[in-house]
C-alpha cells in the first residue's frame, strides 16, 4: 500500500502571510533602491551609485534589506521538516526565475550575444553566480544564487542539533571572509541574513541593533560591513511598527520578486531605445510592472505543475 506523506504546499504558511503585511513597505523600499541603482547604471551613471571610493554601492543596500527580510524568518518555528521547509521555498523561488531566465536567454540569442549551454544550465539551476560571477545573462539574477546559498545554510542549521549555534558558526565564517577580503560579494549579505535569522529565531528584534553594534568596529577592516550595520537597524525600525503598510503597499509588494527578476531587462531595453536617460528609466520601470503581473500568473501555473508532476511523487513513499 502507498503511505501518504504530507506534501509541502506552494502557498505560504500563515506566518509567512502575516510577514508580508508587516513589512511590505520595507520590501518596496528595497526594490526601489535596487531599481535606482540599475536604472542609473544602464544609462551610464554607475558612478552616481557609488559612495566615495570605498566600493560601497547604493544597490547593495537594497540587496541587504532583502537578505534581512529573508533571514528574519529563516529560523522561525515551523511545522515542516528542514528539507520540506527548503523545498517549499524553492518551489516559490524557481518557477518565476526559470521563466525569466528563459526570456533573458531568448533575448540574448536574438541580439546575438554569445552564450553557452553550460552557462544556460548553470543559470537555470540558480548557480550562475557561483560558476560565472558577474558575467551573467540578466546580471541582476545573481541574487538568486545568493538566496539559494542563504536558504541552504538555514536548512543545515535547522537539521543540526542546535540551529542557533550552527547559524552563528556560518555567520562568523562570513565575517572572517569579509574582514580578510577573501570573499566579499556573498559574505557581506550572508552576514545580514545570519544576524537577522538569529534575532528572528527568538523574535527579539532588539538583537538586530546589538549585532549591528558588534559589526560596527569591523568597518575599519572592510567598508562592506556597512550593509549589515545599516540594514539590521532598518529592519528593527520597521519591526517596531513605526511605519505601517497601506493596503496598496501590500498589493505592490506581492510582485516584488517578479519585478526584481525582470526590471534589469526592461531598463536595459529602455536605455537602448530611448535617448533621454530619465525617460528611459521611467519607461523601463513602467514596462516591468505589467510584465511582472504576467510572470507571476505564469509562475503560479508552473508551480502547480512542479508540485503535481515532480515533487508529489518524491514526497509520497511506497511500501509493498
Amino acid at each position: 500500500m502507498l503511505t501518504r506523506v504530507p506534501v509541502p504546499a506552494v502557498r505560504p504558511e500563515p506566518s509567512d502571510e502575516r510577514r508580508d503585511h508587516d513589512l511590505d513597505l520595507l520590501r518596496l523600499l528595497a526594490m526601489a533602491i535596487v531599481s535606482l541603482q540599475h536604472g542609473l547604471t544602464v544609462v551610464g551613471h554607475y558612478d552616481w551609485t557609488m559612495l566615495g571610493s570605498s566600493g560601497v554601492s547604493l544597490g547593495q543596500f537594497g540587496v541587504a534589506l532583502f537578505c534581512a527580510l529573508s533571514g528574519w524568518f529563516a529560523l522561525a518555528p515551523s511545522s515542516r521538516a528542514p528539507l520540506s521547509w527548503l523545498a517549499a521555498r524553492l518551489v516559490r523561488l524557481y518557477p518565476a526565475y526559470w521563466l525569466a531566465t528563459l526570456f533573458a536567454f531568448g533575448l540574448a540569442l536574438a541580439l546575438q550575444r554569445p552564450v553557452t549551454l553550460g552557462q544556460f544550465l548553470s543559470q537555470m539551476a540558480g548557480t550562475g553566480f557561483f560558476t560565472h560571477g558577474w558575467n551573467l545573462v540578466n546580471v541582476v539574477s545573481w541574487f538568486v544564487s545568493l538566496i539559494i546559498l542563504c536558504y541552504g545554510l538555514a536548512t543545515l542549521a535547522r537539521m543540526s542539533a542546535d540551529a542557533g549555534r550552527t547559524m552563528l558558526a556560518f555567520g562568523l565564517l562570513a565575517v572572517l571572509l569579509l574582514a580578510s577580503h577573501a570573499e566579499i560579494a556573498l559574505s557581506r549579505h550572508v552576514i545580514v541574513f545570519v544576524a537577522a535569522a538569529l534575532a528572528g529565531r527568538r523574535r527579539r528584534s532588539v538583537m538586530l541593533m546589538l549585532y549591528a553594534g558588534l559589526l560596527l568596529p569591523l568597518l575599519a577592516f572592510q567598508p562592506s560591513f556597512i550593509y549589515a550595520v545599516v540594514a539590521l537597524p532598518v529592519l528593527w525600525l520597521f519591526r517596531q511598527g513605526v511605519v505601517s503598510s497601506a493596503p496598496v503597499a501590500t498589493g505592490l509588494a506581492n510582485y516584488c520578486y517578479e519585478f526584481f527578476l525582470l526590471h534589469g531587462l526592461f531598463l536595459a531595453a529602455g536605455a537602448r531605445l530611448i535617448p533621454s536617460a530619465p525617460l528611459a528609466i521611467l519607461v523601463g520601470i513602467a514596462a516591468t510592472v505589467p510584465a511582472s503581473v504576467l510572470l507571476k500568473l505564469a509562475a503560479r501555473r508552473l508551480s502547480s505543475l512542479v508540485v503535481g508532476m515532480v515533487l508529489r511523487p518524491v514526497w509520497r513513499g511506497g511500501s509493498g
